[in-house]
């Protein structure tokens, strides 16, 4: 348990903090305003335990029922608990909701002070089904990817809590909406992708590889909603923004850009930790690859992403505006008149600079990945840790060195070459020949007879082996602890 909380002390230190300071700006932060008063209003659940009478009839084209239902209703919660209710439940086009026998109903419930309360049905009660649906995903996920699977739901967990309880409170008490959503951009990429791969250079690349995405899809839009000149003002709801922005300085003009960043977010990380994760993959396999190489690999695995991802996420923009689309249709919109639309404008530049991230978050995790990998080149851990064959050589510990020189048999040097899987994790230490010191011989050669071997003695007697993997090696000796 210590070991997992030691290898993953930046992400728990990142949650306790995010926590901490949603708790403290709550209470001291964040404004609060109500366009309306709702003291008044209640939504109970109930369930119907009687239809004393009913008058409906069933619409062939449309498909559903209208008319008007009695209902007697039994509440299971709120002011009027235990209760039975008489409620009358009126079906239209609009607001159609039939009811049946032992079905869960939200009930609206309006009692302001010393007047008898007004029932009218709301809704069904969808909380147990959306709750079992939710349950039933998590169990797919769990079931599939495992452990892996229970971290991603705390990723996406995480991800909620930052927008609802930090980002939709900040903007609304009038923080800067660009800031306030790349904050929470950061720290739900970290979060998430610390919390699937843990501390490591891949992880540390596929978020920085993120921001740079997120960070182009931003200025993007900039440029782009400076030129068709949309802001928050030209969204269908500026009204309720300006009534808000009066009462807590909510900057309505930034607020599309917030939209941008939380949109387009998933894809962007998608793509980002998919490129990097496959290039770490590659090098593992043939750490002879130059950075040129990596990169290269890099776009050619992107090629093959943008165009699902490019279609995901104009897909998903589109989507979300389909039944706008078909209202446009049936009112015979004319091209210029729906293009220049405010709405229409602003869809397409949210799925167009979110689309931009996701391709220019190729090369960004290509050249960061081909970096990571190859800076440290001549570091004999960076460089031998991703060997895909080891060299396990254990020392006789019989050397005289005070002898002349001769072959490695008279010298009794006794060596055993295997492969060993760099998955497993072993005990390595990597030691440059040049920088080997009495106080290295004597960590890791017990007896006192080996402090004063020379470093040469040791090279020839390595060399003469002339095994192929030796020669990959090249000035790096190898000692690996049985276990």
């Amino acid at each position: 348990m210590l070991r997992k909380i030691k290898q993953n002390y930046i992400v728990l230190i990142l949650i306790f903090l995010s926590v901490l300071t949603i708790l403290i700006l709550q209470n001291f932060g964040f404004k609060s305003y109500s366009r309306y008063s709702t003291d008044t209003l209640h939504y109970d659940k109930g369930v119907v335990v009687e239809i004393s009478n009913e008058d409906i009839e069933y619409d062939k084209e449309l498909k559903i029922h209208l008319g008007s239902q009695d209902l007697k209703i039994k509440m299971s919660e709120g002011i009027q608990k235990g209760k039975i209710i008489e409620v009358t439940n009126y079906l239209t086009k609009t607001h159609n909701v039939h009811a049946k026998i032992h079905m869960p109903l939200i009930i609206n419930i309006d009692q302001p002070d010393n007047i008898e309360p007004y029932y009218t049905v709301y809704n069904y009660d969808r909380t147990f089904s959306l709750f079992a649906c939710a349950a039933v995903l998590a169990a797919a996920i769990f079931c599939i990817g495992g452990g892996k699977g229970l971290k991603s739901i705390a990723g996406l967990l995480y991800s909620m809590l930052l927008i609802i309880e930090f980002l939709l409170p900040a903007v609304f008490s009038g923080w800067p909406p660009i800031a306030s959503s790349i904050i929470c951009a950061i720290l739900s990429t970290a979060v998430t992708l610390l919390l699937l791969n843990g501390q490591s250079g891949k992880t540390f690349s596929a978020i920085l590889s993120t921001m740079i995405g997120m960070f182009f899809a931003l200025i993007l839009f900039l440029i782009t909603s400076a030129m068709i000149h949309v802001d928050g003002f030209s969204s269908a709801d500026a009204e309720g923004l300006i009534l808000i922005h009066e009462e807590t300085g909510l900057q309505i003009k930034d607020v599309l850009f917030a939209g941008v960043v939380i949109s387009s977010l998933g894809a962007i990380m998608d793509v980002g930790m998919s490129v990097v994760s496959s290039l770490y993959e590659i090098y593992h396999h043939n750490p002879t690859l130059t950075a040129k190489d990596i990169f290269r690999s890099g776009i050619e695995i992107g090629k093959d992403m943008i165009g699902t991802m490019t279609n995901t996420l104009i897909l998903a923009f589109t989507g979300s505006a389909f039944i706008t689309l078909l209202v446009f249709l049936s009112y015979q919109v004319q091209f210029n008149q729906l293009i220049n639309s405010n709405y229409l404008s602003i869809e397409i530049a949210q799925g167009l600079c979110g689309t931009f991230g996701i391709i220019l978050t190729i090369p960004a995790a290509s050249a960061i990945s081909a970096f990571m990998l190859t800076r440290n080149k001549d570091d004999p851990v960076v460089c031998l840790s991703a060997l895909p064959a080891i060299i396990h050589i254990k020392i006789n510990i019989s050397l005289q060195p005070y002898r002349s020189f001769k072959a490695p048999s008279d010298l009794r040097f006794s060596h055993r070459l295997g492969y060993g899987n760099t998955y497993i994790k072993l005990k390595f230490i990597y030691i440059k020949l040049h920088l080997i010191t009495s106080l290295f011989v004597t960590m890791f050669f017990p007896s006192a007879d080996c402090q004063y071997l020379s470093h040469d003695r040791i090279k020839i007697a390595l060399y003469s082996i002339r095994h192929k993997y030796v020669s990959t090696i090249e000035n790096y000796i190898l000692i690996c602890k049985s276990f």
